[in-house]
C-alpha cells in the first residue's frame, strides 16, 4: 500500500523512530509450541532458553533502547516453565508487559488459575492469536474465540485479538470489531497479512483492502503508519485508535 491510497484530504505522517528511540521489545522465551499454525515460520521447535538467558536478553534491550513496553512470545510462551518469573522481571524494570499466545492453555481446566497467576505476576495485556490458520485445532474459530474471550473477560484480563489475514479473506478487522467489542476487556486487534515462511506475501492479501473496509464499513481512518524500508510513501503498518 502507498500513501496515495489514503482517502483524499487525509494527511497523516509516518512514525519515524531512531534506533535508540524504539519503545517496544519482543522477548522470545522458547520456540517449542503446542500448535502448528498455517504458514508457521517457526521451524526450530526444540529451543528453550534458560531463565537467565531471557533475563540477559531483556537487560540488553533496556541498555540499547528507550523501552516502555515488552511483549513475551515464542513458540508458545504459556508452556515456558518460568513464565511468571519472566513477567515479574519485566515489571521490575517498570515496563508494560504483554504476552502473545495461542491461548490453548486458557481453555484447559486449570486455565482460570493460570491466568490469575500470570496476572498476579504483573501481566498487563494478552495478545490472543486465534484465526482460520488454526482450523486443524479449532474447527469453529468463532466459537473458540468466544470461549477464550469469555474466560479472559471474567478474569478482568485486558486482551487483544492477534489475527493473520489470509488470501481470500475480506473485511476481517471490521467483522472482529463488530463482533467482539461487547467484551469489557477487549482492547483491539493486531492484524498481520499472511506471509509464507520464506517471507513472500500470501497471494490475494492486500493492506489496502483492510484499510478500505475499515473506512467504508466503520468510518475509521488511521492515525499514523510505519513506512516500509524502501521509502516513506510505502506503507508497512497502519495504526488506529
Amino acid at each position: 500500500m502507498k500513501t496515495a491510497d489514503f482517502s483524499r484530504g487525509l494527511n497523516i505522517r509516518p512514525l519515524l523512530l531512531s534506533r535508540r528511540e524504539v519503545p517496544h521489545l519482543t522477548l522470545e522465551t522458547n520456540r517449542t509450541c503446542n500448535m502448528r499454525c498455517r504458514l508457521c515460520y517457526n521451524l526450530e521447535r526444540d529451543y528453550v532458553k534458560s531463565l537467565d538467558e531471557v533475563k540477559a536478553d531483556l537487560d540488553a534491550g533496556v541498555r540499547q533502547r528507550n523501552l516502555s513496553a515488552v511483549t513475551i512470545l515464542g513458540g508458545e510462551p504459556t508452556i515456558y516453565p518460568w513464565l511468571p518469573e519472566v513477567i515479574a522481571y519485566v515489571k521490575s524494570h517498570g515496563l508494560f508487559c504483554g504476552l502473545l499466545t495461542n491461548g490453548l492453555r486458557f481453555l484447559k481446566t486449570e486455565g482460570p488459575k493460570f491466568i490469575a497467576r500470570i496476572r498476579q505476576a504483573g501481566l498487563d495485556r494478552v495478545f490472543v492469536h486465534v484465526d482460520s490458520g488454526q482450523a486443524h485445532v479449532h474447527p469453529d474459530v468463532e466459537a473458540a474465540r468466544e470461549k477464550m474471550f469469555g474466560i479472559l473477560d471474567a478474569a478482568r484480563m485486558p486482551f487483544v485479538l492477534s489475527v493473520t489475514i489470509y488470501g481470500g479473506e475480506k473485511d476481517v478487522m471490521a467483522g472482529v470489531i463488530r463482533r467482539y467489542s461487547r467484551f469489557r476487556y477487549f482492547e483491539g486487534i493486531l492484524a498481520l497479512l499472511a506471509r509464507n515462511p520464506d517471507g513472500q506475501m500470501d497471494s490475494g492479501v492486500e493492506l489496502r483492502d483492510e484499510y478500505s473496509s475499515l473506512r467504508n464499513d466503520l468510518g475509521l481512518e488511521p492515525l499514523s503508519f510505519l513506512p516500509a524500508d524502501n521509502g516513506d510513501q510505502d506503507v508497512r503498518w497502519l495504526m488506529y485508535f
